[in-house]
């Protein structure tokens, strides 16, 4: 008698672009607050800038206010640029959900090249710092 087994295994592969512009993977922290693995996106505007869709790392939409989502734009789009020392600086940061009354500002990033990592530190709030991790 011939038995016959069937096995199955589905991976999920991310491709690793090799250049700044590219989809991450961001993590956020602030005091005790720690989220991991918001879809965030970087586009290369062309003009020696970047469009990141979210300067903090998923912080609120992904989530601190995750259920807030679909009524409020918690992403705080900006445009930044990448220095030749590899440093990011802030070019322009986005409107976003004034209803949460916080300020938001930035105090410098900076990107890897062998890793792909970029690191950011976002002002948050009035007193409080958000740093950013975005990983391939």
């Amino acid at each position: 008698m011939l038995t016959v087994f069937f096995v199955s295994e589905e991976r999920n592969v991310l491709v690793a672009a090799t250049t700044f512009a590219s989809a991450y993977y961001g993590e956020s922290k602030t005091g005790t607050r720690h989220y991991v693995n918001a879809p965030i996106h970087i586009v290369d505007n062309g003009d020696g800038t970047y469009e990141i869709d979210d300067i903090m790392g998923g912080f609120q939409f992904h989530g601190l206010n995750a259920s807030l989502a679909s009524a409020y734009d918690l992403k705080a789009e900006a445009i930044i640029k990448l220095e030749g020392d590899n440093t990011i600086s802030l070019v322009k940061l986005g409107s976003w959900t004034p209803a949460l009354n916080l300020t938001l500002g930035f105090n410098g990033g900076s990107y890897n090249p062998t890793t792909g990592v970029i690191k950011l530190d976002v002002k948050y709030g009035a007193t409080g710092q958000l740093l950013v991790t975005l990983t391939k």
